[in-house]
């Protein structure tokens, strides 16, 4: 796995911070895909902008 996420380049490469995340890391190793901040974050205004839609339709 290839990652620089910026919060664990500042570290240094810890072990234990990524240890704190290690579902997070397997999960992106697995499926050959990375998610960042800015990605999770986007996912969830759009979430939260169907859910608003959602409940706007159902009154």
């Amino acid at each position: 796995m290839n990652g620089n996420n910026a919060y664990y380049v500042t570290k240094g490469h810890a072990v234990g911070v990524m240890l704190q995340d290690a579902e997070k890391l397997h999960t992106e190793w697995a499926s050959g895909r990375r998610v960042t901040q800015s990605q999770a974050r986007q996912a969830d205004k759009s979430q939260t902008n169907f859910d608003n839609g959602q409940a706007a339709l159902i009154g």
